[in-house]
């Protein structure tokens, strides 16, 4: 992920600007998305894989006691400079015990992953019995796709 983000640095794909003016389209989306959340579970450990920069589990954090994991070191760090609990690295290196999470989120992440399986099989092994597990992946068969072409960002 650091050498892809660095990439799109270097490509002029993503400009810091866009990024930057994005941020209340982003937080509007964490409280849609934690409002969603809460219609299945409202409290307990919430665990975010691809906390970006920490958007959702700062709104989240309300609610839950809330852990994130990002690959990308510069997003978890403009999460943690925010306040959130966001540990750099993956699911595998962040130290999450086993039945220790109510609720787990991936949102725009399941389709970066090399091995989607086995990320899934490591959240069944931190999640506790019962618990949530919330998936979200951009689908390019939108109509928001087709007429916005390379401009379409999800």
């Amino acid at each position: 992920m650091e050498r892809l983000a660095s990439l799109a640095g270097q490509l002029h794909l993503v400009e810091r600007n866009v990024e930057e003016a994005e941020v209340p389209w982003r937080e509007a989306m964490a409280q849609e998305r934690l409002a969603d959340l809460r219609r299945f579970i409202d409290d307990g450990r919430l665990l975010e894989i691809g906390s970006s920069t920490g958007e959702f589990i700062l709104a989240a954090s309300s609610h839950f006691d809330v852990c994130g994991v990002e690959a990308d070191r510069f997003s978890a760090q403009t999460a943690a400079a925010k306040g959130a609990d966001c540990r750099v690295g993956t699911l595998e290196s962040a130290g999450i015990e086993l039945n220790s999470v109510d609720a787990a989120v991936m949102y725009h992440v399941i389709e970066h992953l090399r091995d989607p399986r086995r990320e899934l099989q490591q959240l069944w092994g931190v999640l506790r019995p019962g618990g949530h597990l919330v998936i979200e992946t951009p689908d390019i068969e939108t109509v928001w796709f087709r007429l916005l072409g390379a401009r379409w960002r999800q």
